[in-house]
């Protein structure tokens, strides 16, 4: 079953968390990223350093544990900004 719900992502009781990221996986970038890492604690940051040392690819999907979170997993979607290059964001793999 699935379930949309507006809440703080950090709060939820779920198996997975979606995360979109820049390709070098830096959790403090962005306000959703930043709140994983704050919450969720420095394991998810260490994890992304040590099982991605280079980062991903847009299209890829990075995936960590959820450290403090109420979730086992998080997966960290690495997508272009779609306002600075239109071409990069108009496919995903």
């Amino acid at each position: 079953m699935k379930t949309v719900t507006k809440n703080s992502i950090c709060l939820l009781q779920v198996d997975i968390i979606v995360n979109t990221i820049s390709k070098d996986l830096i959790l403090n970038q962005g306000a959703v990223s930043a709140s994983i890492a704050a919450v969720g604690g420095k394991s998810i940051q260490q994890e992304c350093r040590s099982k991605y040392p280079s980062g991903i690819d847009y299209g890829e999907i990075a995936v960590t544990g959820g450290g403090k979170l109420y979730c086992k997993l998080v997966c960290h979607a690495a997508l272009p900004n779609c306002d600075q290059d239109k071409e990069k964001s108009k496919k995903v793999r």
